[in-house]
């Protein structure tokens, strides 16, 4: 049975790794090549106008509901303005869209830091790794807040 377990999770394990979306193609895309809401969203963000920036992130959501790109950036939105619980709700939603999403996994750590959850972050640290390697921006970005929890606010993945 033990072994039955093991070469599932093996299994498993092979077939999310052939699957990987490198993480160059989630955020690091320039962001004209983004549906035009999500360029709007961006630069509402990145204005610091989280209000705009949700209500923009929700129509579309609301339309395409399996953006995990949008989920994730409606997370570090959420989190801005002051709602950490809804953020790691949506960060929570674009890793169900899409389970290799560094970026939420990254922000959601930090939402996990921001709440002295330092353990939850740290397991999610290890699967960004385990996905895109030790230098890439999403495991920079979690080992700065790991490191400096204030730094968390000036971290941005979306470009």
């Amino acid at each position: 049975m033990r072994k039955r377990r093991h070469l599932a999770l093996a299994a498993t394990a092979i077939a999310l790794a052939l699957s990987v979306t490198p993480a160059s193609a989630i955020y690091d895309s320039p962001t004209d090549q983004a549906p035009s809401a999500l360029r709007d969203a961006v630069s509402a963000a990145e204005a610091s106008n989280w209000v705009d920036a949700r209500r923009i992130l929700e129509r579309h959501l609301n339309a395409h509901p399996s953006d995990a790109d949008a989920w994730s950036l409606l997370g570090h939105v959420l989190r801005r303005s002051g709602d950490t619980r809804a953020a790691m709700v949506a960060y929570q939603r674009a890793l169900a869209a899409n389970p290799t999403h560094t970026a939420a996994m990254a922000y959601l750590g930090m939402a996990h830091v921001l709440r002295g959850e330092r353990d939850q972050a740290v397991r999610l640290l290890a699967q960004i790794v385990s996905l895109c390697g030790e230098d890439c921006a999403a495991t920079r970005a979690l080992e700065s807040v790991l490191g400096d929890p204030a730094r968390a606010d000036s971290v941005k993945l979306w470009r």
